[in-house]
């Protein structure tokens, strides 16, 4: 009798110890998505705000994750005014500054550009999303044309990226995965005589 209840004392141990030594947890690559929010009309010498929200609907993204404005046909006729954002970092480069591209490698950029990151060890969990806005002033009439972007690293692997929009240029004035440049019309504020 004594030999049978040693045997289930020891079997009740093993079988609450199974879950936990036979756990494993499946790894999900972050899933990033982009919602840009902009006046569809803005007037030249008045400070106008583009919104962008990044969404991670996969696994833990790691530092280095972006949300990046940047304004292909204004190189020097607009200025960048101020960005505000809930990531740990943000920062304004200018045509000429030394920028990184969407998987890591460093270039020249060719036009301004404003980014919002996570930095150090900060990491953007699966299920959440950030914002950031950036306020800016045309300086000419005309078509004005910015390209957000959302960028994930992995956050085992920071030179694994993850993009949305996954592919370049595309449509005007949609706030999908698939927005890559958003476009509208500036024109020279009312003379009043």
């Amino acid at each position: 009798m004594e030999v049978r209840t040693g045997l289930v004392i020891v079997l009740l141990i093993l079988s609450s110890l199974s879950p936990v030594v036979g756990a494993t947890q499946s790894y999900q690559e972050p899933d990033p998505d982009i919602g840009v929010a902009a006046p569809g009309q803005v007037t030249v010498g008045e400070q106008f705000t583009i919104t962008v929200e990044g969404a991670n609907y996969g696994g833990t993204a790691g530092k280095y994750s972006t949300i990046s404005v940047s304004f292909p046909r204004h190189q020097t006729d607009s200025h960048i005014d101020s960005v505000y954002t809930d990531l740990s970092f943000d920062l304004t480069r200018e045509e000429g500054d030394t920028i990184y591209d969407k998987y890591g490698n460093e270039m020249v950029a060719d036009y301004a550009l404003a980014e919002a990151g996570v930095g150090g060890s900060g990491t953007w969990y699966g299920g959440s999303r950030r914002q950031m806005s950036v306020r800016v002033t045309p300086q000419e009439a005309g078509t004005f044309v910015f390209y957000a972007r959302v960028t994930l690293t992995d956050d085992d692997d920071p030179d694994r990226k993850f993009n949305a929009p996954s592919t370049a240029t595309r449509t005007t004035n949609r706030t999908s995965r698939s927005v890559a440049t958003r476009s509208m019309s500036s024109r020279r504020p009312a003379r009043w005589t």
